[in-house]
């Protein structure tokens, strides 16, 4: 599980792997009694470790959360009531010479640039992983990093 919180209202846990992949959200007042039932939860084909939130020029709370093997960061409005609403997913491109899919690990953001660690095992780099640059859903840069390497937000 991880676990992101939001303005202090609301604590967002991710489930992965072999279960249900969701994306659950509790109140944190909640939470602390041990009483918690999710206000609102996604449920996703494929969920790996990494969750951020945005907030873009409007002040809107944006919840990522990286979609492994999907090659996706899914984005999630998040309102005052602690509603999840889906917004357009973003589809993360292999490079070029390459026909695998990303698998979008850990994720982090700073300001309107959101990192992303692209996971996927490429015998072309000898394993090795790449940190991505993106802003506004496109790959604007990206760093190899060094074979198993994994980041954690």
């Amino acid at each position: 599980s991880i676990h992101s919180v939001i303005e202090g209202k609301f604590v967002v846990v991710v489930t992965a792997g072999w279960g249900a992949n969701e994306v659950l959200v509790f109140r944190s007042e909640d939470v602390k009694k041990g009483d918690a039932k999710p206000v609102s939860k996604a449920t996703l084909k494929h969920i790996w470790r990494g969750t951020a939130l945005l907030t873009n020029e409007s002040k809107r709370s944006v919840l990522a959360v990286s979609g492994a093997s999907d090659g996706t960061i899914y984005r999630y409005e998040v309102s005052a009531e602690g509603t999840l609403t889906a917004l357009p997913a973003w589809k993360i491109a292999a490079p070029k010479d390459e026909k695998e899919t990303s698998f979008i690990g850990s994720i982090a953001v700073d300001g309107d640039t959101v990192f992303a660690v692209d996971e996927t095992k490429r015998p072309q780099s000898a394993g090795q992983n790449r940190l991505l640059k993106i802003v506004g859903g496109e790959v604007v840069g990206e760093l190899v990093l060094g074979t198993e390497c994994s980041g954690f937000a």
